[in-house]
């Protein structure tokens, strides 16, 4: 799958932007939180420089197609507030991605995370022409579960003790959406139009 040049994608209250390094001073903002990271995997951001480096590195994987990733920029503040995007685990033929997703603290509980979810799965079903997404989160991370449910993600399975934490082993939870399912709650009229931008 082509990754290397995404578009903008664009809705109500946010632009989807491909990764750059003039983002990693609002990365650092929000990525120095420990309770952002704490169900990430990574560690607070330590300076700007380690931000730059994340924004290259998420650019230069688009580029070699083992991601399709955008920074979330908020219109209002003209600034961003997060990453996401699709990881290519599988063979290509499979047409199944992983979606990843980290939004800042001071941004949950607004609706920009189901907002910018949308769009990106929109893109992935329709542009990438992926038949299933899937997730995989800590099976104690309920905001990020019950986040992508509302969206109409569907648990399949639980995996256990998948995590290492510095917490002791926890259990992650699969969900996914298929294709046919996203399409029908667009058909019915639940993802509102949107704007690609060149």
């Amino acid at each position: 799958m082509k990754t290397d040049t995404l578009i903008k994608l664009e809705t109500k209250s946010l632009i989807l932007e491909p990764p750059d390094i003039r983002f990693a001073q609002d990365v650092l903002e929000y990525s120095n939180d420990p309770e952002f990271c704490r169900y990430i995997d990574a560690k607070p951001a330590a300076d700007i420089e380690e931000c730059k480096e994340f924004m290259k590195n998420l650019s230069e994987e688009n580029v070699k197609g083992k991601r399709a990733y955008w920074v979330i920029v908020q219109k209002s503040e003209k600034k961003a507030i997060g990453t996401i995007g699709f990881i290519f685990k599988h063979a290509l033929r499979h047409k199944v991605a992983e979606i990843g997703y980290g939004l800042g603290r001071a941004y949950w509980g607004q609706g920009l995370f189901q907002e910018a979810m949308k769009e990106v799965l929109k893109f992935g079903f329709e542009d990438l022409q992926l038949e299933r997404i899937q997730a995989i989160a800590r099976e104690d991370n309920q905001r990020a579960i019950k986040g992508i449910e509302k969206i109409g993600f569907i648990q399949e399975a639980v995996f256990k003790s998948f995590y290492e934490t510095v917490e002791g082993r926890k259990n992650g939870v699969l969900l996914r959406i298929l294709k046919e399912d996203f399409l029908e709650k667009f058909d019915k009229g639940e993802h509102h139009g949107t704007t690609r931008c060149r």
